[in-house]
């Protein structure tokens, strides 16, 4: 096969970036816009002001990155003056390609006076425009990183349409496969070629899409923060932990006490879950949901978030045709609430058989990464016998060894989990904690866990312990005034606590709540706590009669309020509402 090498191009002026466009006159016309708001007003997702052109072609010099491997005779590529995307200007690159091993690479070269950011790591999502002459064509992207005799790549294969398709790539999830902070080239070519076809890539970019939408995600002060980045959301405490919610999962959890630099992703290659997974008859097998459909459509949104605490609800819906109805079709749904504390508490659902599909049996998963260097040491406890006091639910504990992590994982018990049951996968590198159950799946699966997500300096055994009792109940505190939400389908218990949210739930008397959190008896974790009833009055919370600042609403009205800390002695809550006005 001929293989061909040709560097397209001219040798370029230098050029100085300005928010990431190229600076000069042609950039700036008299009293008109720069370059860089040209092309802020096409593309929304650079609205944060922060990105970098990698090539959009206007100036000739981009074209001294691009070189052309060609595999066959029609293969060219060159600076089309005049087919770029008209919104944004007149340049960009054109390829002619004969099959899909003609490929254009941009990358550095010695020559090369325009350079190829290598560091990707501010940003969040790689966005070009690229023009395909007919459908059932398919963009080939491939980024490397570092040197060529260990270079890892990341790939992807983007169908497109006729005209002008714009491109999003996903930053985290190339991040999960190469080294964003040493990007060495992209390539670009096509698949579906049956003759020669002509491509057109314009407005290659880098952007850094990530907005706060709660709090400072810099803060070093344990408080809650939201961030959108690009698709993604991460929610995390300052200085204690962050979690990445993608695609309806937790796609990444870091534990900024021990890694502030967010080097370490606890859960690379896979996802912290809770996720439903199907065990074998014996239960030491793992199965998958591919009955269920071919692909998933998933959807997920912020429910509430607040300086108490912040909610994410996600579904995954299971489809052979994504374009078709989602109604009635086999489904798994989370609702996430996390607390700065560090105490995440999980509702999740799932379709546990159809007519044609029946598992074997059921569990919830939680799974962390597990590589040579940062191996998990796990213990399991089986749920002590109904006459033990205090009564305690199986849990299970995970301790990263060099970076000083600690999680503790516990299943509710009326979600039928009988116990704990650890699931390592060595070729993955990575071990499941699975809540297993001794009842035959049903239509419709519900279960209830928390995740304590801690510093194992902040976490000891006789803790995660006292933390799976506590989570049994009864709640540890004594109302005298108002009274805690009975048989609700949110407190199965009994006593206002809902395992799903972890909080206990009272009910104002004439405008008033007064009880007391015994941490005595036993030691009481964060406690969190929400009055109903609370809409439209104005509330005062006071703790050993001092105001606690801290007090949100979720989206009814109710109030929300977390005590920080351990609680180790007797403490009194006073809860005062009041109509405004009155």
């Amino acid at each position: 096969m001929l293989i061909r090498q040709v560097f397209c191009g001219a040798v370029a002026l230098n050029c100085v970036t300005l928010l990431g466009a190229c600076g000069g006159a042609k950039n700036r016309p008299p009293g008109g816009p720069t370059r860089a708001d040209t092309l802020m007003q096409v593309y929304p997702e650079l609205q944060t002001g922060r990105f970098v052109v990698i090539a959009d072609f206007e100036d000739p010099s981009h074209m001294d990155l691009v070189r052309l491997i060609g595999a066959t005779e029609q293969a060219k590529c060159g600076l089309d003056r005049k087919g770029g995307r008209a919104e944004t200007g007149a340049a960009c690159l054109q390829l002619t390609a004969g099959s899909s091993e003609d490929i254009v690479v941009l990358a550095n070269n010695s020559e090369s006076r325009w350079y190829l950011k290598r560091d990707w790591r501010a940003y969040d999502l790689l966005l070009m425009s690229v023009h395909a002459p007919k459908r059932d064509l398919a963009l080939d992207l491939t980024l490397g990183s570092g040197p060529a005799e260990k270079r890892l790549s990341a790939q992807s294969s983007i169908a497109l349409q006729r005209g002008w398709n714009g491109i999003r790539i996903d930053l985290a999830e190339v991040a999960e496969k190469i080294s964003v902070d040493d990007v060495r080239e992209i390539r670009l070519a096509v698949s579906g070629v049956s003759k020669p076809v002509e491509l057109r890539f314009d407005d290659i970019l880098l952007t850094g899409n990530r907005v706060d939408l709660l709090g400072d995600s810099r803060n070093t002060t344990g408080a809650l923060y939201v961030q959108q980045s690009g698709r993604r959301w991460n929610v995390g405490a300052g200085g204690r932990f962050e979690l990445t919610f993608a695609n309806g999962q937790i796609t990444s959890w870091y534990n900024l006490a021990a890694d502030p630099n967010r080097v370490r992703n606890l859960v690379r290659g896979t996802t912290l879950g809770p996720s439903p997974v199907v065990l074998s008859a014996s239960g030491s097998e793992l199965g998958d949901f591919s009955a269920l459909g071919k692909s998933v459509v998933a959807r997920q949104r912020i429910v509430e978030m607040s300086a108490v605490r912040a909610v994410v609800a996600s579904e995954w819906r299971f489809v052979d045709d994504p374009d078709a109805s989602l109604n009635n079709r086999p489904f798994q749904r989370w609702v996430y609430t996390i607390y700065a504390s560090g105490q995440l508490f999980v509702a999740a659902e799932a379709t546990g058989m159809t007519k044609s599909w029946t598992p074997p049996g059921l569990g919830l998963a939680v799974t962390v990464a597990s590589s040579a260097d940062d191996e998990w040491e796990t213990h399991t406890a089986s749920p002590t016998v109904a006459a033990v006091e205090p009564p305690r639910l199986g849990y299970a504990t995970a301790r990263s060894q060099p970076r000083d992590t600690m999680l503790v994982y516990m299943v509710d018990a009326a979600s039928a989990s009988s116990r704990i049951v650890e699931h390592a996968d060595s070729t993955a590198r990575r071990v499941s904690l699975i809540g297993t159950q001794e009842s035959a799946p049903a239509e419709a699966m519900k279960w209830a866990c928390q995740l304590v997500l801690v510093s194992a300096s902040e976490g000891s055994d006789a803790d995660a312990a006292a933390r799976a009792a506590e989570y049994a109940g009864p709640a540890s505190i004594r109302v005298e005034v108002g009274s805690p939400i009975m048989g609700s389908g949110s407190s199965p218990r009994g006593d206002g606590y809902d395992p799903s949210s972890g909080t206990i739930d009272l009910e104002p008397d004439q405008g008033r709540v007064r009880f007391v959190v015994d941490g005595q008896k036993r030691a009481v974790f964060s406690p969190a706590f929400r009055i109903l009833g609370a809409k439209d009055q104005e509330a005062w919370v006071y703790v050993n009669h001092l105001i606690l600042s801290k007090v949100a609403r979720d989206p009814g009205g109710n109030l929300v309020f977390q005590l920080p800390g351990t609680v180790r002695q007797s403490t009194m809550i006073e809860v005062l509402l009041r109509r405004p006005g009155a």
